[in-house]
């Protein structure tokens, strides 16, 4: 039976402090913990993969750190529990105060996957956090990775895969991380909740250390906020990533699509995206509308059986720094309408939306946060009434673009614990209402 143990550990002669045991197999995946210290380091098969680096938080615009003071450990205590899909956990839990800031760090081990999840605790929250070095706060941190370790990550715009040894690429556009070793040994590391401002970088002020915490924008952390991340071991990377994204499926109730759960990815279909031929072009003396039919025509002709059809951000109306102000259809683009349109292509749509434009007449009716370059709707509301407009033309898929510029380019989405969690939450929610799916 699977069991996970707190053990007195000894490494190369010196008594380092205990020693936590994941997926009830002892010596497989661990983690040492000085109770003393806070320190800490990360095991996999007996060898030392991470060092811990120091525990650190950004409060009142200063640095308190573990290693360089203000930081102070008050105590240490054993604790058990569990967690949704993950099952049991015994954990070791620290007690840290930043000032008159209490700050709780904790190691949790899960008897029944290999897998550990550090988390650290602000209980009375913590106000001045922004740092604008990378995260404001430092837990799990490692000061040093096995020179035998290659790393796999996704990172950038279009979440591209990067490989390599040494210090690994993070920061708002970081990614997850599998760690491995020639053979094939694997160590996932993701955050585990607060996944839109869950980072990993390495903060000058923390001497470079790899620290996984929130992005160093947030200015605020809220009475009872807390941030997990999760450790997952594996063999073969391939199969960790796989055991990896189930684990956090499972740990959220969610179920993995297939294939053949959405028309637009299981059926042969007809895009007009970046790089189509009729991408922001139509036929010559022709309007989109014309256009679109006629290809509609012409595949048919030649027996391609085209079962779905995209329409890009070509047919809807934009404003300042082009991002759109009203999510319709514009009438140069389809004079008899989109209803024409699909009645005359009788196919599921899949319709393109980008980031709203600060001139948004939306914001006039729904709540929506406006910046300089682009706004985010903090409203449910505002995708049930968009979303449920479009069913009535054929649409069945809402198509997200640009999520990274919305993001990216304001300041309300990055600096504040929830914005952007609320923003895609009310999108998922009012696609799951209106029975239709999001890209």
């Amino acid at each position: 039976m699977f069991r996970a143990c707190i053990i007195l550990a000894l490494l190369c002669g010196t008594c380092f402090g205990e020693l936590l045991h994941a997926g009830g197999k002892a010596g497989a995946f661990s983690v040492q913990v000085d109770t003393s210290s806070g320190q800490y380091n990360v095991l996999v098969d007996g060898n030392v993969w991470l060092k811990g680096g120091q525990i650190a938080a950004h409060i009142n615009q200063k640095w308190l750190s573990s290693k360089t003071g203000g930081l102070v450990l008050k105590g240490s205590s054993s604790s058990k529990g569990q967690t949704p899909y993950l099952g049991p956990y015994s954990s070791i839990d620290i007690t840290w105060s930043a000032g008159n800031i209490p700050v709780i760090t904790s190691f949790k081990a899960y008897q029944q996957h290999p897998a550990f999840v550090f988390d650290i605790l602000f209980p009375l929250g913590a106000n001045n956090t922004q740092s604008n070095d990378g995260v404001v706060y430092a837990f799990p941190s490692f000061s040093n990775t096995s020179s035998t370790l290659n790393y796999l990550t996704y990172t950038d715009t279009f979440a591209y895969a990067h490989v390599g040894k040494g210090s690994v690429p993070g920061g708002v556009i970081g990614g997850p991380v599998f760690l491995h070793n020639q053979a094939l040994r694997t160590l996932a590391i993701s955050a585990l909740d607060n996944f839109m401002i869950s980072v990993h970088d390495h903060p000058a002020p923390l001497g470079g250390d790899w620290a996984f915490g929130a992005q160093g924008m947030v200015k605020q952390l809220q009475e009872g906020f807390s941030g997990a991340t999760l450790l997952y071991a594996g063999q073969g990377v391939r199969s960790t990533l796989a055991d990896w994204g189930a684990t956090l499926l499972g740990v959220y109730g969610k179920k993995r699509s297939t294939l053949d759960s959405d028309v637009i990815i299981s059926k042969l279909g007809y895009w007009t995206d970046n790089g189509a031929y009729y991408y922001y072009l139509t036929e010559p003396g022709k309007n989109y509308e014309q256009t679109i039919v006629d290809v509609s025509t012409y595949l048919q002709s030649i027996d391609i059986p085209i079962q779905n059809l995209q329409l890009d951000s070509w047919w809807y109306p934009k404003g300042k720094n082009n991002g759109v102000t009203e999510w319709v259809v514009m009438p140069s683009i389809f004079p008899d309408g989109m209803k024409y349109v699909n009645d005359k292509i009788a196919v599921p749509y899949a319709l393109h939306n980008r980031y709203f434009a600060p001139d948004t007449p939306y914001q006039h009716n729904y709540t929506m946060i406006v910046e300089d370059y682009c706004a985010v709707p903090q409203d449910e509301k505002l995708f049930l009434d968009i979303m449920g407009a479009s069913k009535s033309w054929g649409n069945v898929l809402y198509e997200q673009d640009w999520l990274v510029t919305t993001y990216t380019r304001m300041n309300a989405t990055q600096d504040n614990v929830y914005v952007s969690r609320k923003w895609l939450m009310d999108m998922g929610s009012a696609a799951a209402k209106l029975d239709m799916t999001i890209q």
